[in-house]
């Protein structure tokens, strides 16, 4: 794709919430991504065998990235605000993940453990923020 074509873009961008298992640890995450497929986005981890039991649990859509991108951010400040985070930096202030892979696998950064009640509270929040379907 050139320059002029990712600038005259018009496809959506998605706010999604998925699952799976990681290093032996069930997660969910939280994301953004300009695939019409959610899938397509964790295609390679799930063919390299780093993640596992994949599944899609909703998305929304947004007609821009820095929308989406807004959306995804202001999530991952109420997850570590209500849920607890990371907060391993000087700051002290809570970080979206709350658990570190052995391996830094590029592009699956912001996850969390598995837990129903933030998994329903993430859903919810998708459910309720840009288009459920692309106009």
């Amino acid at each position: 794709m050139n320059l002029e074509q990712v600038l005259s873009r018009r496809d959506p961008y998605q706010l999604y919430l998925v699952l799976f298992k990681i290093e032996g640890q069930n997660s969910y995450k939280p994301g953004i991504t300009g695939h019409d497929d959610v899938t397509k986005r964790f295609e390679s981890y799930l063919e390299e065998g780093i993640i596992s039991d994949f599944k899609k649990v909703t998305s929304s859509y947004f007609l821009t990235r820095e929308e989406a991108y807004k959306a995804e951010q202001k999530l991952f400040v109420e997850v570590a605000n209500k849920f607890g985070g990371y907060k391993g930096h000087k700051d002290r202030i809570p970080r979206f993940h709350n658990f570190y892979t052995k391996i830094n696998y590029n592009g699956i950064t912001e996850i969390r453990k598995y837990d129903e009640t933030e998994v329903n509270y993430c859903q919810d929040y998708i459910d309720n923020n840009g288009r459920k379907e692309y106009n």
